[in-house]
Formats: C-alpha cells, structure tokens, sequence
C-alpha cells in the first residue's frame, strides 16, 4: 500500500513541477512579449508604469522558480529547506511592495506588510545561523530532535 501512495505522490509531484515550469515559461513570455510592446510603443523609453509591471512580473518569474526549486528538492533529496521557502516568501513580499499603491492602501496593512517582512527576515536569520533543515527544526520543537552544534571557523 505504501508503495502506491508514493507512486501516487511522486506522479502528483510530477504534474506539478511540469505545472509551474510551464506558468514559469509563460510568465517569462509575457514578461518579454510587456518589454518590447512598451519599448516599441514609447520610443525605447519605459515609463513608470511599465517598469512597475516589468518588475512585477520579473519577481513573479522569480517566485515560480524557487517553487519549482522546492518541489525538486523534495522530489530528488525527500526534504523542504526551510531557507529556500522563506525567501521565496520574502520575494514574494517584495514584489507585493512594488506593486502598491500607496494612496489607495490602508496604513493599518502597510504596517503589517512591514511585520511580515521582518519576521520573514528574522527567520531566514535564526535559520541561517543554526544550520538545521525543516525536518531538524520539527523535530527539535517537538522535543526528539538531536541538535547538532555549530563549528566556528
């Protein structure tokens, strides 16, 4: 039974990374297909809105790239880095900080924007510094985790 439901997942895995690499490609067409209509259109020169969009969707490409880096690493190697998922969710932050409109956005929101932000940031901080993968930390929170000790250089 076991080795169905890996089958199972392993095909699911698959659908999926062909999923995101396909949206990647599109996204990375569209991306191109925004640069050259807004060059040609505006006499080489982008103008404001156009680089907001061509950021955005720059970042967007990003994101589906460390996705698609997260499901090959746990199809290939069997385990999440938790490094490699906090900074997809940073860029993703990133690219909703770009795309605001400041004047029609709520303070209260951008104030939690900027909360998130930070605890993002911390994270990939305390991450960093301890060496540990997400499975090292789960099992070290739920108190049967071995912690390993960092060498200094």
């Amino acid at each position: 039974m076991q080795k169905q439901v890996n089958f199972i997942e392993k095909v699911i895995f698959f659908v999926l990374t062909m999923m995101m690499l396909l949206v990647v490609i599109l996204s990375t067409v569209k991306m191109g297909y925004v640069i050259i209509t807004r060059m040609f259109s505006q006499n080489f020169f982008i103008d404001l809105n156009g680089l907001t969009e061509i950021f955005g969707l720059f970042l967007l490409v990003l994101v589906g790239i460390e996705l698609l880096e997260t499901i090959k690493s746990y199809i290939f190697k069997n385990e999440v880095h938790l490094q490699v998922v906090l900074m997809t969710a940073i860029i993703a932050i990133s690219r909703k900080i770009i795309l605001i409109d400041f004047d029609k956005m709520d303070p209260v929101s951008l104030v939690g924007i900027g909360v998130i932000l930070v605890a993002l940031s911390i994270s990939v901080y305390i991450t960093r510094f301890s060496n540990l993968s997400f499975g090292e930390l789960y099992k070290d929170f739920l108190g049967k985790g071995k912690r390993k000790s960092r060498k200094k250089k």
